[in-house]
């Protein structure tokens, strides 16, 4: 295992590399999306730990400062202005990374920070010239940065969320940060419909970048690897791949392929030897012993 490409992994993020990472393969940025208390950091740990050859994981707590309980108990006089904080500090680490060719792998993403301030003006706590100004300022700042290429929506209902709020409380993993338990509850249902609100306005591109993790699915598997593309024209292409395997049941049979597949079929295990499976597909198959 490379020591050198190791340290940065769990490093604190705002401490830059001494020079950038020169590699064939474009940095990837991942997002670990989603609610309060939803596992976030523990899937963010798995991947990162896949990808640990120059990846930085940055979890929440990278941008939270000692103002943050004033937040949840002085919204009024905090609230707007703590938002433009957690915002600006999260575009000055993805742009440094990104910039420094490390993979990126975070909590919540650059698309998402005015999910937070949404709320706010929602529940009164900030004037319409506030609001404007803040969008105004995250449209700017996305036309600074890269859009995520992997966006793991953690879709988990908001009792799921407070029950892990509690215990990992309890258990001194995370602070207090709500002033009670009321006040927890409309913060983390109103994060809860602000998210969802967020996903059904993304683009059509951003969407196609999207894994909706909820209860009913499990991640198996995660690896990375270099592939060769070849072309119609006989060109090649090297492609730096993520793979994320789930376990998971499909609602209906019913599938619909983009452009770059021809067809599709429903295999017996016992049939898989009979197709000429790409190198990728033995070797999801094989972590899967189905073949």
């Amino acid at each position: 295992m490379n020591n050198k490409a190791l340290h940065y992994l769990y490093s604190d993020p705002w401490g830059l590399p001494l020079q950038k990472y020169v590699s064939i393969r474009k940095p990837k940025y991942i997002c670990l999306t989603g609610n309060s208390g939803v596992w976030k950091s523990n899937i963010l740990k798995s991947i990162s730990y896949e990808l640990y050859n120059y990846t930085i994981a940055i979890d929440e707590k990278a941008i939270h400062h000692p103002f943050l309980q004033s937040l949840f108990s002085d919204t009024r006089s905090y609230g707007y202005l703590i938002q433009i904080n957690f915002m600006l500090q999260r575009a000055l680490l993805i742009k440094a990374w990104i910039d420094a060719g490390y993979n990126l792998v975070m909590e919540r993403s650059h698309l998402e920070d005015y999910v937070f301030i949404e709320f706010l003006y929602e529940k009164g706590y900030i004037s319409n010239d506030d609001h404007d100004a803040y969008l105004a300022i995250w449209d700017e700042i996305k036309s600074h940065l890269p859009e995520p290429d992997v966006i793991v929506f953690m879709d988990f209902p908001v009792e799921f969320s407070l029950d892990n709020l509690v215990r990992d409380e309890m258990l001194g993993i995370r602070p207090r940060e709500f002033p009670d338990e009321e006040t927890k509850k409309i913060w983390i249902s109103g994060w809860y419909k602000q998210y969802n609100e967020f996903f059904s306005k993304l683009t059509e591109k951003e969407r196609e970048k999207v894994i909706t993790f909820d209860p009913s699915l499990t991640c198996t598997e995660i690896r990375d690897d270099i592939r060769v593309k070849t072309y119609e024209d006989g060109s090649t292409e090297e492609i730096y791949m993520i793979y994320l395997i789930f376990n998971c049941r499909a609602k209906n049979t019913k599938i619909i392929i983009n452009d770059e597949f021809e067809s599709y079929a429903w295999v017996m295990k016992e049939d898989l030897y009979k197709y000429d499976l790409n190198e990728a597909t033995k070797i999801t198959l094989k972590q899967k012993n189905l073949i």
